[in-house]
Order: C-alpha cells, then structure tokens, then sequence
C-alpha cells in the first residue's frame, strides 16, 4: 500500500513537472526572436510571435546564402574577420556567416571602424557575412540566444521597410572613425543625444533645407549636425546657440579657437553645470553686449527692424536675430542700427579714420564705440556743418573749388552725397582733384596744364599736384587759373 502511493506520487510530480516545462516552453516560444535577412534588399527584420517588430540596414555579400534556415551558435563580443580586420558583437549563423559590425581596422578598437565601409551599409559590399551597425549588432547579440533561427530570402519582402544608413565618411577626424551607434561612453558621436545642444525637430524647423531634404528624420538630422551643422555654426536646440557661446567667453575662445566641436563639448559636460549661458535670451535680458562689446553706442532694436523692411519681414519680433544680423552683416553691409550713428556720414567727415579704416566698415563702428564717442565726434550728417565748408585736412581749397559748382557739374557727387557739405568737399579732395574734374569757375585743370608747360614738365600727369600748386603759388605768381 504504501509502495503504491509513493508511485502514485511520483507519477503526479512527473505529470506536473511536465506540464510546467511545457507552459514554459510555449511562453519561451512566444518570447522568442527569429530573423530574416533580406539578401537582395539588404534588410534584417526581427520577428517576434511571427510579427515583425524591428528592421535593420545590412551588408550582406557573394557568399552569403541566398535561401534556407539556420541556427545561430557562437558570439564573439570581438572576433577576427577575413582580411586582417576584427569585427564587434558578432553572432554566428553557419559556417563562416555571422552578424557583425562593420569591420575595424584594430581588434578592441572602436574608433578604428574602416568609414569607407560604414558608407556602404544598405548595399552588397561583404564576402559573406551580414554587417551591421553596432547598434544593432549589439541587440542581436544581446537578445537572439543561440539556436536562433535565421532565414534567407530573396525579393521585395520588406515588411517595416528598409530603414535609411549613414553616410560617415565626410565628418570630421574625430568622428569618422567611430560607429555613430556604438553605446561607448567616449564615442565622440554621443554628443547627439544631449537635447541641451540637439533636438531634431527644433533643427528641422529652423532650418528649411534641412527639412526639405530630411523631413524630421531624427537620426539623419543628426547626423548632419555633427558633420556639417556645427562647423556651419548652425543652432539646434533652443538651449544651446554655438555662435554665441563661442563669441561671449573670451577664457574658452583662447582655448579652443575655432574648433567648433570643443565648444559643444565643453558646454554639455562643464559649461552647462557652471551655468554659463549659451543663447542671448539666457543673459536675461536683450543684451547689446555680444562678444564683449557693447554695441548700444551704435545700435537699437526698434530703429534697425522698422528702418529695413527686409530685416523686419525675416526677424519679426526675434530680437536675438536682428541684433546677431547687425553684427555680423549689417556694420559690414553699412546699414545704420540707431538714431545717432551713420557710418557712411562718419567716415566721410573724418580723413584720419578713412585712411586708417578704409572700406573695413565694420572698423568705423568700432571706432565711434571705443572712441569716437568719448572724443565728441560727430556721427551723423545733421551734426555736420550746414554751411559750406572749403577748408579741409588743414588746407583752404576755396580758390579750386566751389561747392555749389562742383555739385551741379558732377551729379553722381550729388547723388551719392546731397548737402552734406563736408562729404563733397571730401570727395573732391580724395577723388575729383585726381579725375582732374572742374569743381570752380576760376580754375579749369585743363587750361592751366596747357598754359605753363614749365609745371607741365614739372608735374605730368599728377593732376592733384596743379591744383595743390595754383593755391599755395599759383595766386601768389598771379597766374591765370582758367
């Protein structure tokens, strides 16, 4: 009786011992990943409960099975691949055939990836195996246990599409030889996971070009981020202004210069935590200091939008923006920001700045902040005297010149400067005298060169120097001056 009880038991403990590994096995099925590359697309799809649920870009190559199932065995976190090369989280599917990274150049090397290689992903350009990118070289390898199955096919079939790849070879050095996926802490590519300095779709908005091209594809955004937008200094994120955050810390430009990318760098893992600002708006006011000048001197909000239409069609109510166009556009295009500063009206009235400046306008704007200003010059064409003036760099040229003469002789003079008296003069002085044009009634150029030859063989063809001579002797001689 009791032996037949303790069979009895043993029996149940069987049966229910059963039962569970069973409810285990059909749970593990239904858990249970199976994958199929796409040889002619060059597509991996993950399966899950016979669903598809993740697609990936590949490499696959000539010897690669064109149909059939496998099983994966092996994994290898890095493996030597044919050619001297290594490859990451490789898995094996048969024979030679395995899922792996793109080949790197040196084993344990991630910033060794060969990038002309990575350029290739989406097409056939392997001997055998399936190339991946680390990111998902890495969840088959996490998540396909071995004895995967693992089919082959050929056609069209592609059920969550074919999803975009990179193209790495043009980013910087620093970039190009690591896998933008690859999760190491030190891959310089992690910095597009930072929203402080990136965000896609702020990117994609801002910039029209960018959207036209990638709609609000987050990966290929940021991807031109890091090979193009920040050395093109363009903004993409809210947080994060690299123009201006590379123009406000003089401590930080004299480190780094124009490397774009240690700026990013360096706000995201110092700039931040030390509350450094990094847009204008994050100053807390609207600031006229940009990169350690005060351009208030010379420029105002409210006068610079509503005085160009154009600026004021493009900015609108951006106030960040028509001050950063005023200074990095508008001082060299001579546009004027404020009530009391014209540039064109400044350099023509002082000779010194004009021969020191030239047409480096943006050089007169400074001037009239760092000194114009404290010295009491005058900045703008009503501030010049109204009357006529003949007496210009220390030298009276009313027996040669005649402002009103000159003016309606020379209508491209008048055009281009009206009444201010001094600018007329100006030109006069540094142009017309050279152009031998006739600016009085008493003196003509032409005459007095045909009537002296004696200047004639001293002089030539130095037009300034007859004029220079019938002032400060000719009058004197009492030669005739017409």
């Amino acid at each position: 009786m009791k032996r037949k009880l303790i069979l009895r038991l043993l029996s149940f403990f069987v049966v229910f011992s059963m039962a569970l590994s069973i409810n285990n096995i059909d749970s593990h099925a239904e858990e249970e990943y199976t994958i199929v590359v796409n040889v002619t697309q060059n597509v991996v799809t993950i399966y899950q409960a016979g669903q598809p649920v993740k697609a990936m870009v590949c490499s696959t190559g000539t010897y690669t099975p064109k149909s059939g199932t496998y099983r994966t065995s092996s994994k290898y976190r890095w493996h030597a691949l044919v050619g001297g090369v290594y490859g990451q989280y490789c898995t094996r599917i048969t024979g030679q055939i395995l899922f792996h990274s793109v080949p790197y150049t040196r084993n344990g090397d991630e910033s060794s990836v060969e990038y002309w290689e990575y350029d290739k992903l989406g097409t056939s350009a392997s001997l055998g195996c399936v190339r991946l990118c680390v990111e998902d070289a890495k969840w088959i390898y996490d998540n396909c246990p071995s004895s995967t199955s693992v089919t082959f096919v050929t056609g069209d079939d592609m059920p969550l599409g074919k999803p975009t790849s990179y193209i790495i070879s043009d980013s910087p050095e620093r970039f190009r030889g690591w896998d933008p996926t690859d999760p190491a802490d030190n891959n310089p590519w992690n910095i597009m996971k930072y929203d402080s300095c990136f965000d896609a779709v702020y990117y994609a908005d801002k910039y029209s070009d960018l959207k036209n091209i990638y709609g609000y594809d987050d990966k290929m955004l940021a991807v031109h981020w890091v090979t193009r937008g920040i050395n093109e200094e363009r903004q993409a994120s809210s947080e994060f202004d690299i123009k201006y955050y590379k123009n406000t810390y003089s401590d930080l430009s004299s480190i780094f210069g124009n490397d774009n990318y240690a700026y990013v760098l360096h706000y995201i893992h110092n700039g931040k935590s030390e509350g450094r600002a990094a847009t204008l708006e994050d100053d807390g006011t609207l600031s006229s200091v940009y990169n350690g000048v005060d351009y208030s001197a010379v420029y105002d909000y409210t006068y610079y939008i509503n005085r160009y239409s154009d600026l004021k069609e493009v900015f609108g109510d951006n106030q960040t923006a028509a001050f950063l166009h005023f200074v990095d556009y508008g001082m060299k295009e001579g546009r004027q920001g404020n009530e009391e500063f014209d540039v064109i009206a400044y350099r023509n009235a002082y000779p010194d700045l004009d021969e020191a400046f030239q047409d480096e306008l943006p050089k007169y704007y400074l001037h009239y902040i760092n000194s114009g200003k404290n010295e009491g010059r005058k900045a703008v064409e009503e501030d010049f005297p109204q009357e006529v003036v003949t007496e210009y760099n220390g030298i009276d040229y009313s027996a040669v010149y005649d402002y009103d003469y000159y003016i309606n002789n020379n209508q491209d003079v008048y055009k281009a400067y009206g009444d201010n008296y001094l600018a007329v003069l100006k030109h006069f002085v540094d142009y017309g005298m050279r152009e031998g044009r006739v600016a009085s009634d008493s003196f003509n150029i032409i005459s007095y060169k045909t009537r002296y030859p004696d200047l004639q063989n001293e002089f030539g063809d130095d037009n300034e120097r007859y004029y220079l001579h019938y002032i400060n002797n000719g009058i004197k001689e009492n030669r005739i001056g017409n």
